[in-house]
């Protein structure tokens, strides 16, 4: 579009240039943050699926009833309600008995699910694969089977 004195309204790419440079810090910043956000989240996932796996491959047969009092803890500290309070006792005494009368099969489970849980998030790390490639890919060989 033109003025009346014949010159274009449009702004001129170069100041469309200064701009969005202005901008890219502030959504790196934003996107850094997302990031980091969401690796803190997966780590955090991560620790509690090794604890959980760990602690049932050491306690197969009662590490329900062992684990239940930090549950009942993490309730009261949230004050938040159990609503199967009453029958809680009785659900994880069957759920340890299965998993106890099948050592061998839950161990089979548990301690591949272990390693899946460590070795998965670390394929998507790009400095890990750019600088240990031989690992990214032994792990991710490792992963499939």
């Amino acid at each position: 579009m033109l003025t009346s004195s014949g010159r274009s309204t449009l702004i001129p790419v170069w100041q469309l240039r200064w701009v969005m440079d202005a901008i890219n810090p502030i959504r790196k910043q934003r996107a850094d943050w997302v990031a980091g956000a969401l690796w803190c989240a997966v780590i955090l996932l991560i620790v509690i699926g090794v604890v959980a796996s760990t602690g049932r491959t050491m306690f197969p047969g009662d590490f329900g009833v062992r684990i239940d009092p930090i549950r009942t803890t993490a309730f009261h500290a949230l004050n938040r309600l159990d609503p199967a309070a009453l029958q809680r006792e009785q659900e994880v005494r069957l759920i340890d008995a299965k998993f106890g009368a099948h050592r061998l099969a839950t161990w089979m489970h548990v301690i591949p699910g272990a390693i899946f849980l460590l070795f998965a998030p670390m394929q998507f790390s790009s400095r890990l694969r750019g600088r240990y490639l031989r690992f990214h890919r032994w792990s991710g060989r490792l992963l499939v089977v």
